[in-house]
This record gives C-alpha cells, structure tokens and sequence, in this order.
C-alpha cells in the first residue's frame, strides 16, 4: 500500500519541528508588523536566522504553515462548540472515560474511538471529546465535555472507569475548559499526521 504523499510530507514537517517555528515567526512578523506591545518569541537575529528556512524548505515551511491554519481554525470551532455547550440550558459534565488493560490490548485505537463516540452519541444531547494520554505511562484515555440527557450512571461505559463532575457555568470555566481541550486538539494532532482524535456532536437533539 503506497503512502499518501501529502501525510508523508506532513509527517516529514512535524518529525523537523517546522510547526513550532513557522507558527514563531509567523508570530513575529504579526506583533512586529502591527506594532503590538507584546512579547515577541524570538530576538530578532534568531528571527533572521530562522526565516531563511522559507528559501531553504519551501514546501515544507508551506506545509507547516498549512498545519497552524488548520490548527487555528479547529481551535475556533472547539471553542464555538463548548460555548454552545455551556450556554444550552443543559446539566454540563467534564468526563473521563478510561480503558481497562484487556480493552487496550486487545483492540485497536480506532475501535476505542468508535467506542467513546457510541457511547456519547447514546448518553449525551450534544459533546465535545478528545484523545489524550496519561503523563506517567501515556495510558491512553478520553476527556468530554457533555450536555446530558438524563442521569448519567458510571455502569453505562462497559470498557473502564468512567468519572465524572459537574461543570458549574462561569466565564472563567468556560475559557479554562476551552483551554483545556484546545491543548488535547493539538496533541491529537501530533499523535498522527492523518487525522486528529476530537469527537464532537453533529447538531444538538432536543432530550426525548
């Protein structure tokens, strides 16, 4: 089976770390640009040195700079999600769903991919989750955030531990949870160069 090209250059950009410094000097050039009293993210001769990469690797800086559009734009609509997630009317719950070591070994990260988005679709009225790992032992697992429809009963996910707290709605949980999640959307990204981890309702349903 051939690769697509386009991943393999995608992996190729990441693997060189050119997101990181594209998005750098992209910022640069913004704050500097537009005169802005910000912090800039690299002196300037680091900045000189670094901008040469846009004559030395074309496709790839044209590529990382693909990436960040891409992420930037994910992140917007993550956060226009949540937001209408917090503002429905609707009980909200931050969830972790975990895997038990039989499920992990015996199935594939699709699968359990297939498995969390059932069982939101099933349980929840609208939804926003991502991949994300553990910080000891990268012990893969998933956070949500949700609008339920009815009590929630940690018995309902057969294929682990499931917890669950209840979000209280103020402007500062909105952005920190928008944060949180946005930070989980660029380690998807990361984790494969072909698609990212975030599950999310297709339109909120009324609760029957």
């Amino acid at each position: 089976m051939r690769s697509n090209p386009d991943y393999v250059l995608k992996a190729n950009v990441i693997e060189l770390g050119l997101v990181s410094i594209e998005r750098k000097l992209s910022l640069y050039r913004y704050i500097t640009i537009n005169q802005l009293d910000k912090k800039l993210p690299m002196s300037e001769s680091d900045f000189e040195d670094m901008y040469k990469l846009y004559d030395l690797l074309p496709l790839e800086m044209k590529e990382a700079g693909k990436i960040n559009n891409a992420s930037y734009h994910r992140r917007l609509r993550l956060s226009d999600r949540i937001e209408s997630i917090f503002n429905s009317g609707d009980d909200v719950l931050f969830l972790t769903l975990t895997f038990r070591d039989s499920v992990l070994k015996d199935t594939s990260k699709e699968t359990r991919r297939r498995y969390v988005s059932r069982f939101l679709k099933d349980n929840c009225i609208s939804y926003v989750a991502n991949i994300d790992y553990g910080a000891k032992n990268h012990r893969e697992h998933y956070h949500a955030v949700v609008n339920i429809k009815d009590l929630l009963q940690a018995k309902k996910w057969a294929y682990g531990a499931l917890n669950f707290e209840r979000v209280v709605i103020q402007e500062h949980t909105n952005k920190k949870l928008s944060k949180y999640l946005c930070k989980l959307v660029n380690h998807a990204i990361k984790e494969t160069t072909q698609r990212n981890y975030v599950i999310y309702s297709r339109s909120s349903r009324k609760s029957s």
